[in-house]
C-alpha cells in the first residue's frame, strides 16, 4: 500500500539538513532502483510553435519572439528514422511531443497513431506529449501502442497563474485523470527555477505524491531569450538536489529523470543526482526546441555511469 503524504510531512522533509536528506534518499534508491537499468528518453518535436497559450516559459507560444521557427507536423518517415538511430544510441523510450493545446480527433491525430504503431514495432517504448486529452483520444492512444502519457503540472497551484493564464491547473489534473482511466503510466513532472517560493516547491511536491506518477522529469527552467522568463535566475545545483531527494522518499518507486537544463550541471553534480534517486535521463542534442548535453559526450558519460553505479 502507498504511504500518503501530507503537505507538513513533506515540508518536513524537504527542510531537513542536505546531508540527513541525501543519506536516507540514497537508502531508499538503492532498495527500489539498484537491479534498474538506466532510462533514456529520446524527445522529438513532431508539431512545433504557433501556441497559442502563454506559458511564460516556452519558446514555442507565439505570444512571444523567440528563435523557434514553427512547422506543421513532420513527415512519418523522418520521425521513424529519427525514432530508429534513438534506438541505436540505446534509447529506452521515445517520445512524440506537439505544440500547442490539444490534437483533437483529426488527420494529424490519425497521423500521430499511425507513427505510434511503426515506433512500437521498434522495440521502443513510446511516449507521447499531446496537450490536453479527453476519454476517447486517450483510448485510442492506449490502443495503438502509447505505453506513457507526459502531462506536467509545471509548478504548484498558487504560482501556475503567474506561469500561465490562458488555462488553469485543473485542466491539467483532468487531463492526468484520463490517462490514468485509460491505463496509460503517468509521466508528470515540472519545471523549477521559475522564480517560485520553498513553499511553492513543497506544494508542486505535495501535488504529485497524490498524482502518483510513474515516471518524474524534473526540468530546470532553460532560459529562452524573447519568453517572459528569460531574465530568471537559474536554480542552484543543490536546491533542486533537495527537491530529487525529497522526491525519492515520498516516491519510492517512480523513475525520476533529469530532464531540461541537465546540460548546465557538471559531471559530478549529476553523478551526485544519480547517486540520490534520478534512474532516467533525456537525451538528443535539442529536447524539443532548447539545447541539451551532446550525444557523444552523453553516450560516453551514461555508458560509465551504469557501470560504476553497479
Amino acid at each position: 500500500m502507498k504511504q500518503v503524504y501530507s503537505r507538513d510531512d513533506i515540508s518536513s522533509l524537504f527542510h531537513l539538513p542536505l546531508k540527513q536528506l541525501v543519506l536516507r534518499a540514497q537508502e531508499m534508491h538503492q532498495k527500489f532502483h539498484k537491479e534498474k537499468p538506466l532510462e533514456r528518453c529520446s524527445l522529438l518535436s513532431v508539431k512545433t510553435g504557433n501556441c497559442p497559450e502563454d506559458c511564460a516559459y516556452c519558446a514555442q507560444s507565439c505570444r512571444y519572439k523567440t528563435h523557434v521557427t514553427p512547422h506543421n507536423f513532420l513527415d512519418k518517415k523522418v520521425v521513424l528514422d529519427l525514432a530508429k538511430k534513438a534506438k541505436e544510441e540505446n534509447s529506452t523510450y521515445f517520445c512524440l511531443a506537439t505544440a500547442g493545446r490539444e490534437v483533437k480527433e483529426s488527420r494529424d491525430f490519425e497521423l500521430l497513431l499511425e507513427m505510434v504503431r511503426e515506433i512500437a514495432s521498434l522495440g521502443l517504448k513510446v511516449c507521447v506529449s499531446l496537450g490536453f486529452l479527453d476519454e476517447t483520444r486517450a483510448k485510442k492512444l492506449k490502443e495503438a501502442g502509447v505505453f506513457s502519457y507526459n502531462h506536467n503540472i509545471d509548478t504548484s497551484p498558487g504560482y501556475y497563474k503567474k506561469i500561465i493564464t490562458t488555462h488553469r491547473f485543473e485542466e491539467r489534473l483532468e487531463t492526468i485523470a484520463w490517462v490514468k482511466k485509460a491505463n496509460l503510466s503517468i509521466c508528470c513532472g515540472g519545471i523549477l527555477g521559475m522564480g517560485e517560493s520553498a513553499q511553492d516547491r513543497i506544494d508542486f511536491l505535495h501535488y504529485l505524491t497524490q498524482i502518483q506518477p510513474d515516471s518524474v522529469p524534473l526540468n530546470a527552467l532553460v532560459i529562452a531569450p524573447g519568453t517572459p522568463l528569460e531574465h530568471a535566475t537559474p536554480i542552484p545545483f543543490f536546491d533542486l538536489l533537495r527537491i530529487i531527494a525529497v522526491l525519492r522518499l515520498v516516491l519510492p518507486q517512480a523513475t525520476l529523470r533529469l530532464a531540461g537544463g541537465r546540460s548546465r550541471f557538471s559531471l559530478a553534480e549529476q553523478l551526485l543526482a544519480f547517486t540520490v534517486g534520478i534512474g532516467g535521463v533525456h537525451v538528443g542534442e535539442k529536447l524539443l526546441v532548447l539545447p541539451n548535453c551532446s550525444v557523444k559526450e552523453d553516450l560516453y558519460f551514461l555508458d560509465l555511469l551504469e557501470k560504476e553505479l553497479r
